[in-house]
């Protein structure tokens, strides 16, 4: 590499990108990480196999790195091409997603609101509100993305998300602003055969031996945990998952003596499932707080459905 900084380097590709980069190109690297096959890539975007060898070649040429390796059972991306395949599949979505909106105002849809969520207000929030929002404006168009907070609230200040219904963030640039809509905390649940289930006023102690679904990192439930079950249990059992999504912590949570702690938001929609249950735990009294829930959105234009 020449004496380029890494900031001036990353110019030059970019600027390549938009030059000669294609979007069938795109396509095409998604379809071969999908897939591990470079024929069967091309068919499933209606091209030969050449012309896909063509477009691959000329894209590594392009960014003198080389995006794929091949190995005896098909191809296996490189390091450098899974960034550009991540950054691939970050384009066509956001384009599926303006393709969609361009449909429905095509259809008469006089508008688009573009809303994030992160699982617990997914699960209390926007329900009652968007059962609202439907009757009272049905010729706009909603997009709902859900996501961790991190993840959804830099859309928000990139103007690629209307509002972000999240906890509290600790801080919002200047014309930002976040309104509380509900007070949260935590719960313990578990696996419905959890030797606990059924009994009450349960010591943490008693849970020593259960196996633990660990919160993902940099979601505010993850500190709660970490110092209820790792500072009470050293030697706790994991279940080596971390997530946030909702539906993968409800099949984790019905194996034998699992259990986790999650915000009582969360829990309403997960209790709905009969392999799952409430554990009547005592926590300790000082724990560090859930924010509360509620929207952050942008004080200056903020979208005329959402202040309706």
């Amino acid at each position: 590499m020449s004496d380029l900084t890494t900031s001036a380097h990353a110019k030059v590709l970019f600027a390549r990108l938009m030059t000669h980069g294609r979007l069938r190109q795109l396509r095409l690297l998604v379809a071969m990480e999908d897939l591990g096959s470079i024929a069967r890539a091309a068919a499933s975007i209606h091209l030969s196999q050449s012309a896909a060898t063509q477009a691959v070649g000329d894209l590594e040429r392009l960014l003198d790195v080389k995006l794929f390796d091949r190995h005896a059972r098909g191809i296996r991306a490189t390091l450098a091409g899974q960034a550009l395949i991540a950054a691939a599949r970050g384009t066509l979505a956001s384009l599926m997603g303006a393709a969609e909106s361009l449909s429905a105002l095509q259809r008469g849809a006089s508008g688009t609101l573009r809303l994030g969520a992160i699982p617990a207000a997914s699960y209390t929030l926007l329900p009652p509100l968007l059962e609202v929002f439907c009757v009272d404006h049905p010729n706009v168009h909603l997009e709902v993305k859900e996501d961790a907070g991190n993840a959804l609230l830099p859309l928000l200040l990139a103007e690629q998300l209307d509002a972000v219904f999240c906890r509290a963030p600790s801080s919002l640039p200047a014309g930002f602003a976040f309104t509380p809509l509900l007070a949260d905390d935590v719960v313990v649940i578990g696996a419905a055969s959890h030797p606990m289930a059924g009994k009450s006023n349960v010591s943490l102690q008693s849970m020593a031996d259960s196996r633990w679904v660990m919160p993902t990192i940099n979601i505010e439930v993850r500190a709660i945990f970490d110092a209820v079950v790792l500072r009470s249990f050293p030697e706790a059992q994991f279940l080596m998952v971390s997530t946030v999504s909702v539906p993968v912590l409800e099949g984790l949570l019905q194996q034998g003596n699992a259990a986790t702690i999650c915000p009582r938001s969360v829990s309403k929609g997960l209790l709905a499932n009969p392999r799952i249950c409430l554990l009547d735990v005592t926590l300790p009294a000082r724990l560090p707080p859930l924010s509360p829930l509620g929207v952050a959105y942008r004080e200056s234009n903020p979208a005329e459905s959402l202040q309706n």
